[in-house]
């Protein structure tokens, strides 16, 4: 939670990465600098990166295909956060395949799937965004990844909220052990 000093330090190892021509190493440190600005709010910083980085990699000798699907995945959410939804489509389906498969990483996954179930529900509702979820949530299962599997679920309760379906989301909350009981909010950690 504590972005200011985040951001310092990925900007630092960055640096040191190119002091030491780590060329491939300071591209995948952008990838977490991007990840501190969508947080902190900077859309614009975060898809910069993003897009600076892409172009980088596309230049490096090797095999760099994989974490250029990873700076798309994260573009499509940066994208989608921007609410250009046709540009997250695009950019989420050149890369999801591929970072679905050949990817393990948990950040990218849930940003993968975060925004696979977001565009699903703008394009079909609240049955396409459970599909997406259904098929996020059996991955999460088969890798045995039980935070993902947990955010997962709490992008179902989202899209129930979203979708005024206030008694499941209430349901699926307690089932993953969360209140919304005010009291408890207050005096837990």
């Amino acid at each position: 939670g504590d972005f200011d000093l985040a951001q310092k330090y990925a900007e630092q190892a960055i640096r040191a990465y190119l002091d030491g021509e780590a060329d491939f190493g300071a591209m995948h440190l952008h990838t977490h600098l991007a990840q501190i600005r969508l947080m902190r709010g900077d859309l614009d910083g975060a898809g910069e990166i993003l897009r600076s980085m892409e172009a980088k990699l596309g230049r490096l000798p090797g095999q760099a295909e994989w974490l250029i699907s990873v700076a798309r995945i994260l573009r499509a959410e940066v994208a989608y956060e921007a609410n250009d939804l046709e540009q997250a489509s695009l950019l989420f389906r050149t890369a999801f395949s591929h970072v679905e498969h050949k990817d393990a990483w948990f950040d990218i996954l849930t940003a993968a799937y975060r925004v696979s179930t977001r565009l699903a529900f703008a394009d079909f509702g609240l049955p396409g965004a459970m599909e997406a979820l259904s098929h996020a949530e059996r991955i999460a299962q088969e890798r045995s990844m039980p935070r993902l599997l947990r955010l997962m679920k709490i992008e179902r309760v989202r899209a129930l909220t979203l979708s005024d379906e206030l008694r499941a989301a209430t349901r699926l909350l307690g089932d993953i052990e969360l209140s919304t009981d005010r009291s408890q909010l207050e005096e837990s950690q």
